[in-house]
């Protein structure tokens, strides 16, 4: 049987004795999700992860703006309201160039801001949060981030976000 890290041979265990090892450092671990070994101490492996950011992202919209946009959360119904009122143009749930599959809350194309609402707070979500977050910075794109909080004074915190990428208040 290989291993199921390096795929040397193990004999009758799923791990090599040198990947043994390395799980007794914590240097390897196990996906919480699929059980499959993994080289890192994250605990899912990166398609489990993505298969549940894909999940959260596939659920219905049930809020309808008051520009027509579906949403999914009453947050990001307050979000697009708040663009719309300020006539703002923005799209809701675009691609993101950077990688297959990643979506955005919000785009503006007028400034080529990105904007993210963070409405979880659990560790799955947190580690997609954060992976998120590092593809924004490594390819130097504009990105507002919004939290829960943030969501219920939107006139004190994204003015300032905007003006920041250039945005002019009439």
């Amino acid at each position: 049987m290989p291993c199921q890290i390096c795929k040397e041979k193990s004999g009758f265990y799923p791990l090599c004795p040198k990947c043994f090892k390395l799980r007794d450092a914590g240097k390897i671990s196990k996906c919480k999700e699929c059980g499959i070994w993994k080289d890192d101490t994250k605990e899912f492996c990166k398609e489990c992860l993505f298969r549940k950011t894909i999940k959260v992202a596939s659920q219905s919209p049930q809020y309808r703006c008051d520009d027509g946009h579906l949403v999914k959360s009453k947050s990001e119904k307050a979000i697009d309201d708040w663009l719309y009122r300020n006539k703002i143009l923005h799209a809701y749930e675009r691609k993101v160039p950077i990688q297959e599959g990643l979506l955005t809350d919000f785009y503006l194309p007028e400034l080529d801001v990105w904007i993210e609402h963070w409405g979880y707070n659990d560790d799955q979500y947190n580690a997609r949060r954060k992976e998120k977050t590092l593809l924004y910075t490594k390819y130097k794109l504009k990105l507002i981030q919004l939290t829960e909080e943030d969501s219920t004074h939107l006139d004190d915190v994204l003015p300032s976000a905007l003006i920041k990428f250039g945005h002019k208040f009439c």
